[in-house]
């Protein structure tokens, strides 16, 4: 395996995580993969047919036939992996992703660090083959199948990567209801035509999408013409929309300027981006006036941020350029980028992959074929007036075999890779070659940005450890420096407007940077360059009265920090334009959402970048490029807007606020909506909420809230730590970093808190699309906030659990994990519900899906686990003794008991326990009595029955039938076991041939002498202790009365007869064909029962406990049953009653 081996095998391989609420590995492999993974590819891999893997899936309750989407094999794969990281050993994996080797160490090398995300191991696990169930994990599987019924009843509705289907497709507008304009306003109709004195590709489609969005929202025809159609009259139309192009070399890009009045609007910018900036700035004022009207003045936009550039939602991280099927840059995400005023994305590439490597050409196969990709992608951006920029992290270390024919470049070594040398002249000269040549087969490239120290090893001070003979004497700046001049040099010889970027990314003391070198560090950067610093770099903060300072990029505190002001002050110095990596969509904090609506904090940072002088902005690492709400709010701030009011009404309610003397100027760039306005009030609330986030770095690498309520909450200590935005496991005391255990969970639970009243807020927002995009995204943060809270307080119980033999102290403490992990069942069940409906929650670029409607599936099914089977509370008699006098047990009273013993949880002595509770409650008056149906070989039951032949519906069952003094009644298919004062009563005459019932499990179950009919006649009562309705064996009772009764109502004997003979009967029970039987639901009834106030509830343990009196829900439910068919029944039984009816009145 050559370089994979060394990655993978000779990393550590610890022991897997143990999933223990699915029965088998093979089973978590299947559901895990359902319907991303073909089923005969699954069975290829299990070692079985296609066949037995549908029948698996099934059983578990997964949807069958599968509706696989195959593009989870390109977009989705480290999903995939992480997936399956802990299920399967590599040779399977590779299966599973029909990868060969180098495909999958290329993706742990190269895919925004995978291989850390992952943990830098692989757990150690042996093939995963299919294997029959035994009858121990039948019955969990049942369980699991349950699970999914009840819990999720429709099929879901999540489209995966629907995303992507949307941003492929233009934008579209919805036709807007408008009335007449304000006295003084400007309309524009179809007397209006555009006309540019350029004849530019560029420009005709910008006015071509211009004329289509006013088109579709307003349904205003505008006609235009370029400068050889200049002097066109067209017909019936006389007032222009002029657009034109002076350059300003004392202005950035892109300023530009706005006259309105009655006849004409002129649009005067720099260059033809600019133009496009003034046609969106007429639809922005008129999407807020909810109309094409406009008030006459004069609006100045000069451009205060030149560049704002993203890494594109939909691309795909580690080889953007080669594959042709993929597009990583759909037009539709191009014209949404466009809108909200993007002009640069980049892309990650590795240099000897783009351009033929000198010392190994091989390394570089395929490089043609990346640049035919990458040119393809740069003359389809810049129609959207967006450049294309290259990420460079060079150059790249190599292995140890590389060295051995070139020993000379070798220079710091770490572990199995040894930088090439920036000191050595031929590393130099590769690097300036590579990039010129880079940029002379993408001549349209607008740039790179740099990454001089980071997880990637490249230049010998990359890491800060630096052990190469000839770097080591040099300082850090020195060498960063000199690679950055080589870059600079190749790219400017082929390209001079090109831009480098240089990103100050790890320039930290810790890495041998101090604060007195900055100053020399900048001067050893070349003067063509832009500095771009991590804005928030240690900016000194308080949390909760921790004190830190931010080494990685936030959100919830707008920098920037002292050290980005540092480099930026020197940068000035020289004359290098400055530029600020911030984060104005997500961050780490939380990447599963495309954006963070916290308009406040965006609105604070973008100030003070303002007023530090940027004129740049990287707005997103891989996460945060989706077209958003956001974007669209920070894109106020990119320019500096002056308004020239030629009225006494604004120019739009949109540009400022009250009313302003005619010809006054005014800035309105940072006006915000009032305070009055509920969208605003709740993005402050939103905003003040986030500013609780206990933020470091450690926090946001490595804390569950990326993941939320997908994280499984595991039985025991994993010993596992946290991965980088990979794997949280239950590792609270890193999830936590520099915080104490109570303060990170109070925070946490602050943040949800308060997010929560902002989602209020928002909800009282009157409907509009803007409420309708943020609500989704809302609610999928406040589920992901609250289960960080919620998993760090289940850790922290779970870790510190009290001793049993101090009942009620360890029950407490289970009673509360119990709760904890409801709420997490709630937020994964609500969350499956939101991403059902939005394709993006969940998605990052980076990490592809952190969860998937099967993900939260299975934790729900771990939450239904850890309930039944792990955080169970010990039961004593007492309790029991107390819960059955909550339902009104008293005594002397008769009762029927429906039970799980297990849904009790550790029960002191077990099943006498219960039995003795029972007793203890009813006295020596009252009768105990239990069903002992035997339903295994049901067909044959008559056959096969016998006094002793055991009941098989629950253990407590069984173990009262063999109990001293307990009397059975002797029926084959639906006997009872009592004990106590009415035993002999109720039993003694079960087969009797005396009021038979005619039936479906013959005729004596339910008959006149049967024990139900005199539990119905005694007034007795039935416990149902653990189990619902549906487990009521006196619905039978009631389904046998509305047959017999019905039928003993109709005096035709022929009719009688021919309805008699459609009922299914036991002789036909393996045969029904189109025979009928009155079956309803038993949960239903009890939902019925009630809401009509008929049931009593207690808790007991885990369990539910109800009761009921038996004569008044027979009597209940015959009425409803009587009076509204159509509820109860299918349309098979509807149609029989409504016969038998009929006969009855003939």
């Amino acid at each position: 395996m050559n370089a994979l081996k060394e990655m993978i095998y000779s990393a550590p391989s610890p022991k897997a995580i143990q999933y223990t609420h699915f029965p088998t590995v093979y089973q978590a492999v299947i559901f895990r993969n359902w319907e991303m993974i073909q089923p005969s590819k699954l069975a290829e891999i299990l070692e079985t047919d296609e066949e037995t893997i549908l029948r698996a899936a099934k059983d578990m309750g997964l949807r069958v036939p599968p509706l696989v989407d195959e593009r989870w094999l390109k977009y989705g794969y480290i999903t995939i992996l992480r997936n399956n990281w802990h299920l399967l050993p590599i040779e399977q994996l590779l299966k599973l992703l029909d990868w060969d080797e180098e495909q999958l160490y290329f993706a742990l090398k190269e895919d925004d660090f995978l291989w850390i995300k992952l943990g830098r191991l692989k757990p150690k696990i042996d093939p995963v083959k299919y294997r029959p169930l035994n009858e121990k994990e039948q019955k969990q599987t049942e369980k699991i199948r349950e699970t999914i019924v009840k819990y999720f009843r429709s099929e879901t509705t999540w489209k995966p990567f629907g995303f992507l289907d949307e941003l492929s497709q233009p934008v579209q507008f919805e036709r807007i209801k408008y009335g007449a304009p304000n006295s003084g306003e400007v309309a524009l109709d179809s007397d209006w035509y555009i006309k540019y004195d350029k004849n530019s590709a560029f420009l005709d489609g910008v006015v071509e999408r211009f004329k289509r969005h006013i088109f579709q929202a307003y349904g205003v025809m505008l006609q235009s013409c370029g400068i050889q159609a200049y002097e066109v009259k067209f017909e019936g139309v006389s007032k222009p929309i002029h657009l034109i192009v002076e350059p300003n070399s004392e202005k950035l890009s892109e300023s530009h300027e706005i006259e309105i009045s009655s006849g004409s609007i002129i649009i005067k910018a720099v260059d033809e981006i600019g133009i496009m900036r003034g046609l969106q700035w007429l639809e922005d004022t008129f999407e807020k006036r909810r109309a094409p009207y406009l008030y006459p003045g004069k609006v100045v936009r000069n451009t205060k941020f030149d560049l704002r550039m993203l890494y594109p939602y939909s691309s795909l991280y580690g080889d953007p350029f080669t594959d042709s099927e993929i597009d990583p840059i759909p037009e539709g995400l191009l014209e949404r980028l466009a809108m909200t005023g993007i002009n640069g994305i980049w892309f990650q590439s590795v240099l000897y992959k783009m351009v033929p490597f000198p010392f190994d050409p091989s390394i570089s196969a395929g490089w043609e074929q990346r640049i035919k990709g990458l040119n393809r992608l740069i003359e389809k951006a810049s129609k959207y007036g967006i450049g294309i920029y290259l990420y460079m992290n060079e150059p790249r270390a190599m292995p140890a075999e590389f060295f051995k024919k070139y020993p000379e470049l070798a220079g710091s070594v770490h572990e199995d890779y040894t930088c090439m040398c920036t000191g050595k002249k031929e590393v130099r000269d590769y690097l300036r070659n590579a990039c010129e040549r880079l940029f002379k087969e993408a001549p349209g490239l607008a740039g790179v940005f740099t990454i001089t120290m980071s997880e990637n090893l490249t230049n010998c001070y990359s890491r800060g450890v630096n052990n190469c003979p000839v770097c080591s004497k040099r300082k850090p700046y020195e060498v960063i420096g000199e690679v950055n001049r080589c870059i600079e040099e190749g790219v400017h010889k082929a390209s001079p407007k090109a831009k480098v970027i240089c990103w100050n990314w790890a320039w930290e003391e810790q890495n041998g940077w101090k604060n007195e070198d900055i100053g020399k560090a900048v001067e050893c950067l070349p003067s063509n360059i832009r500095l771009m610093c991590t804005s928030e770099s240690e900016m000194e903060y308080t949390i909760a009265g921790v004190s830190s300072k931010v080494s990685d990029y936030t959100i919830s505190l707008p920098g920037p920090g002292a050290r980005a002001k540092l480099f930026w002050q020197e940068a000035r110095k020289r004359n290098i334009p400055t530029m600020a990596k911030v984060q104005l969509n997500n961050t780490w904090e939380c990447s599963a959402v495309p954006y963070i609506p916290v308009m406040d904090l965006i609105k604070e940072h973008l100030d003070n970048l303002s007023r530090e002088g940027v004129t740049g902005l990287m707005v997103s690492w891989t996460l945060g490029g989706y077209p958003s709400v956001n974007l669209k709010f920070a894109s106020k701030y990119f320019w500096k807007e002056t308004v020239n009011v030629s009225s006494a009404n604004t120019i739009s309610d949109t540009i400022s606020s009250g009313v302003k003397d005619e010809g006054t100027s005014i800035d309105s760039s940072n006006d915000t909506a009032t305070s009055e306005d509920p969208l605003s009030q709740a993005y402050t609330a939103f905003s003040n909420a986030f500013r609780e986030f206990p933020f470091h770095v450690g926090v946001a690498y490595y804390g569950p809230q990326n993941f939320g309520p997908m994280n499984l909450l595991l039985p025991e200590k994993s010993g596992y730590h946290s991965t980088m935005i990979g794997f949280p496991y239950d590792d609270l005391e890193h999830w936590r970093s520099i915080y104490p255990e109570e303060v990170f969970i109070e925070q946490f639970k602050k943040l949800s808190d308060k997010w929560n009243e902002g989602i209020k807020l928002l909800e009282k927002v009157p409907d509009c699309p803007q409420k309708d995009e943020l609500i989704p995204v809302a609610k999928a943060l406040h589920c992901h906030f609250r289960s960080t809270y919620l998993q760090s307080l289940y850790v922290r119980y779970r870790d510190n659990l009290p001793p049993k033999d101090d009942y009620k102290v360890y029950n407490k403490r289970i009673s509360e994990i119990r709760d904890i992990i409801r709420q997490e069942q709630k937020l994964a069940l609500e969350l499956w519900e939101i991403i059902g409906k939005d394709s993006r929650i969940g998605f990052e670029a980076s990490n592809h899906y952190f969860y998937t409607e099967k993900s939260l599936k299975e934790k729900v099914i771990n939450c239904r686990y850890l309930l039944d089977k792990v955080f169970v509370p010990i039961v004593t008699q007492a309790d029991i003794e107390a819960a059955l006098r909550q339902l009104g047990i008293t005594e002397g009273d008769i009762v029927l008991v429906h039970s799980s013993l297990s849904s009790l949880g550790y029960v002191v002595k077990g099943a006498q326990t219960v039995i003795d509770a029972f007793e203890a409650v009813i006295g020596k008056e009252g009768t105990l009595v239990f069903p002992t149906l035997c339903q295994k070989d049901f067909e044959r039951s008559y056959e096969t029955w016998h006094l002793d032949k055991p009941s098989d519906v629950g253990y407590l069952t069984e173990y009262f039938r063999k109990l001293p003094g307990v009397i059975r009644s002797d029926q084959a298919t639906h006997s009872v076991a009592a004990r106590g004062k009415y035993a002999y009563e109720l039993t003694f005459e079960h087969s009797v041939q005396r009021g038979l019932r005619y039936g479906i499990f013959g005729d004596t179950p339910f008959s006149e002498a049967s024990p139900w009919q005199k539990l119905y006649d005694m007034g007795a009562k039935v416990v149902f202790l653990g189990v619902t309705m549906q487990k009521n064996t006196m619905k039978h009772f009631m389904e046998y009365r509305v047959v017999n009764e019905t039928l003993e109502k109709i005096k035709d004997e022929e009719a009688r007869k021919r309805l008699k003979d459609r009922i299914w009967h036991f002789k036909d029970y393996r045969n029904r064909g189109n025979k009928i039987w009155p079956f309803h639901n038993g949960e239903q009834l009890q939902q019925a029962l009630d809401k009509a106030g008929m049931i009593r509830k207690a808790t007991c343990g885990k369990a539910e406990l109800i009761c009921v009196n038996i004569k008044e829900m027979v009597d209940m439910g015959m009425k409803w049953f009587e009076e509204d068919p159509e509820t109860w029944y299918t349309p098979d039984v509807i149609e029989w009653l409504k016969e038998a009816k009929a006969a009855m009145e003939k």
